[in-house]
């Protein structure tokens, strides 16, 4: 850990040293999440739902080279384990199948050409290549209660490299990604898997597609394949949304495995208040790897739960079902930098309501 906290550190000096442009900002946010029964078998909690603090630092410079840096800095989920939520920020800094204080630490390198678009080359940490919107806004501006399971549970950010090129009227673009695997260990140490992602993007006026293929190894040559289809139409202040993955780890009965389907809205008043809205379907089913029952990556264990193969009544239902509302408030002048916000959401699986209430301040420190 040592090591990387350096090499970010000089990174972050010579960046800061050499930008033309730069922006650095910190932004925290405080939840508080109260769980309200919706039958007789639920029951009454509260926790500090997404409660963080980030910084993000971007930049260009040379003309040809921009950067991005994004830290988790802080994360505190229940009131009972704040210390041991923070702590598991640095001890899982070199796990690649667990999130740490570093979300992405990335260099593009950037050939503009005069008529045939542009070609970019990018290395570091980034995001994993999924090919819908849910992956598009940064995480401490996600809401729990409305991303889908893969969402919370894949961690999607991995070491690797991205070449993309984009055409002349920058509307669109196709990327080839090679990355760590969410399931392999520990840098340096344990054994690693590959991911690969094939991505097409689309920027119009009215209308973003995105559509992707990616094929995450999971044991020796043996993949996670996901189809993908994320689409965007907007139509002055509203915007609705529709996302679609398919995902197997056989190819026979391609599309009788795991699937979900999401669909988004939101309208903006006048840049001072937003109406959002998520519905959400997925579909569990071996023998796909990611399926909860199998608990890779710590379902249960979140919720309290020891996993057995002898008690089946804890799985994920096979039919997962997912959503909510919620209103944004930025009540500074002119700026969307402060937002207050109200969340409700609820899903089949729990027999609780969570209401969400929190404040984000996206904070410029400093900006040239």
């Amino acid at each position: 850990m040592k090591k990387l906290s350096v090499l970010v550190t000089a990174l972050l000096c010579c960046s800061l040293a050499y930008s033309q442009e730069v922006d650095v900002r910190i932004i925290p946010r405080v939840d508080v999440n109260t769980y309200v029964p919706i039958n007789k078998d639920g029951g009454a909690a509260v926790d500090f739902g997404n409660t963080s603090f980030y910084s993000l630092v971007e930049g260009t410079f040379l003309e040809n080279f921009s950067y991005s840096i994004e830290n988790h800095w802080i994360s505190v989920y229940g009131y009972e384990t704040p210390g041991q939520d923070i702590a598991g920020l640095y001890t899982n800094t070199l796990n690649s199948n667990a999130g740490n204080w570093l979300d992405w630490a990335n260099l593009t390198y950037t050939l503009y050409t005069d008529n045939a678009g542009s070609f970019s080359i990018t290395g570091g940490k980034d995001v994993l290549s999924i090919s819908t919107f849910e992956y598009d806004a940064y995480d401490f501006d996600a809401h729990f209660g409305l991303n889908s399971m893969l969402w919370n549970y894949l961690p999607a950010y991995q070491w690797g490299g991205k070449i993309a090129y984009t055409t002349p009227n920058e509307a669109n673009t196709v990327s080839f990604q090679a990355a760590t695997s969410p399931f392999g260990g520990r840098l340096f140490k344990e054994r690693q898997y590959g991911a690969y992602s094939l991505q097409y993007r689309g920027d119009y006026e009215v209308y973003s597609p995105m559509v992707g293929v990616n094929f995450i190894e999971y044991e020796p040559n043996q993949y996670l394949q996901i189809l993908s289809l994320g689409q965007q139409a907007y139509f002055g202040d509203f915007t609705i949304g529709l996302d679609w993955m398919n995902r197997v780890s056989t190819a026979k009965t391609f599309f009788g495995q795991e699937m979900q389907l999401m669909g988004n809205f939101s309208y903006n008043f006048d840049d001072k208040f937003e109406l959002f809205g998520k519905v959400g379907w997925e579909r569990f089913k071996a023998p796909v790897i990611f399926t909860p029952a199998d608990d890779i990556f710590g379902i249960f264990e979140d919720y309290g739960y020891e996993l057995s193969e002898q008690d089946p009544v804890l799985a994920v239902p096979t039919n997962y079902i997912f959503g909510g509302l919620g209103l944004n408030w930025y009540p500074l002048k002119d700026s969307q930098d402060l937002r207050v916000h109200a969340v409700i959401s609820a899903n089949n699986w729990v027999n609780e309501m969570s209401i969400n209430l929190g404040v984000t301040y996206n904070f410029s420190v400093f900006s040239r």
